[in-house]
């Protein structure tokens, strides 16, 4: 276990109503873009048991990297396949957040869930599809992986 998986006993823990404010600006940041984002339970449980900062820090960093993540990418998202999953690593160098995150069109709302399936902090994640929300360290797999499911669509 690195220093970062460290289990979180000495800090606050970020509260179920933190969450729910969370997941509802979250939605609304991304309602234009059709997006509905869903905090899980595991992805709670994972933030309270990793997360060394409080409820507030949280808070902030995380609304801060979805917000940049929508800048950078958010057209992106626009041309999705409703017919294809997307698995992606959202991550941010700043604040050290690793969001595996799972992309899959409801077809009765007609929005896309956004499902943030886990939370792992530290900087020596790796994964496939990853988003790098960093200063200089931004990664392409996300927009390839985008890139691929738009080409995917178009083709039919």
């Amino acid at each position: 276990m690195n220093r970062y998986m460290k289990p979180n006993k000495l800090s606050e823990k970020v509260s179920t109503s933190a969450f729910i404010k969370l997941e509802d600006q979250l939605d609304a940041l991304f309602a234009d873009l059709g997006i509905d984002i869903r905090i899980t339970q595991h992805f709670m449980d994972r933030v309270n048991e990793r997360f060394p900062g409080g409820s507030d820090a949280f808070y902030t960093d995380m609304l801060g990297l979805f917000k940049r993540l929508k800048e950078r990418y958010g057209d992106k998202f626009k041309a999705l396949d409703p017919k294809r999953k997307l698995d992606i690593v959202i991550t941010s160098f700043r604040s050290k957040f690793n969001i595996p995150t799972e992309f899959t069109y409801d077809r009765y709302d007609k929005v896309f869930d956004a499902a943030l399936k886990t939370f792992i902090y530290g900087d020596d994640f790796t994964g496939k599809d990853r988003a790098a929300m960093g200063q200089q360290k931004l990664k392409v797999e996300v927009a390839n992986a985008l890139r691929e499911s738009i080409l995917k669509y178009s083709r039919k």
